[in-house]
């Protein structure tokens, strides 16, 4: 929690590339909002700079830190405390210093699980499209929850093997995540995905084009969604307030012009 003090409280996220990346301005905005006096970076960090960067911002007293790719793998180890999500996927998208203790959570893991819950709440299997870093993650968050897990790569044939199409899936999630190289799947290359009808699908990307191209009649965690909810995460976590979230959506949607 953010208490009165001559020194503003500093947060920041880091990445590489770090344009793009919608949290510096929608976590100011949501910051100025609730009139709280506080200020947050974006910093550009090589890979191979990345220990002394979180070092030197753990030593400046930062209040928080929000790991962006390609980072979030390599963040478990500068935590003191891993929350169970995080340690059980050694990913950590969020450090947040508390009473002389960084502590470390997978933020994404939480969000994609909470709502897929609140989507569908007789959820008890999850289709994770990818198997890349972010998928690994979220699938950690799912295992965490005693929900059982299936990870399929980029193919379609993998998506039709992980699930018996002559049963219902009204109680399973599928999650659009991304492949071994960070790329975000793409939608297209699973043409049974229309017919699935599952529980709910859930899209952690902003990406109108492939938005576009989903006709699935299920519930939609969209994209937005799943970005509101991340940095609303780390904004309690970092300030102890609750951030207005009509703020934090029109900013994310004011950045990336949707």
């Amino acid at each position: 929690m953010i208490h009165s003090s001559i020194v503003q409280a500093v947060m920041c996220v880091i990445g590489y590339p770090v344009a793009g990346n919608a949290m510096q301005f929608a976590m100011q905005r949501a910051l100025n909002d609730a009139q709280l006096d506080c200020h947050f970076l974006s910093l550009n960090v090589h890979p191979e700079q990345f220990d002394d960067a979180l070092r030197g911002v753990k030593a400046l007293g930062f209040r928080g830190v929000a790991l962006a790719e390609p980072f979030e793998s390599r963040a478990a180890e500068f935590a003191d405390e891993l929350m169970p999500m995080a340690a059980k996927a050694q990913w950590v998208d969020s450090l947040c210093h508390s009473n002389g203790c960084w502590i470390g959570r997978n933020h994404l893991a939480k969000v994609v699980v909470e709502r897929s819950r609140e989507a569908c709440p007789t959820a008890s299997r999850a289709i994770i499209l990818g198997n890349g870093e972010q998928a690994k993650a979220i699938a950690a968050g799912f295992e965490c929850g005693q929900i059982e897990v299936v990870t399929v790569d980029d193919s379609a044939d993998a998506f039709d093997e992980s699930h018996d199409a002559t049963y219902s899936l009204s109680d399973t999630v599928i999650i659009r995540a991304d492949d071994d190289s960070g790329t975000p799947i793409s939608l297209r290359q699973f043409p049974s995905l229309a017919s699935a009808k599952p529980g709910c699908f859930v899209d952690t990307m902003i990406d109108p084009a492939e938005t576009s191209s989903l006709s699935i009649d299920t519930a939609h965690v969209s994209g937005l969604d799943i970005v509101v909810a991340r940095i609303a995460a780390s904004f309690l976590d970092w300030t102890g307030h609750v951030a207005n979230d009509d703020v934090l959506r029109e900013a994310v949607e004011e950045y990336f012009e949707l």
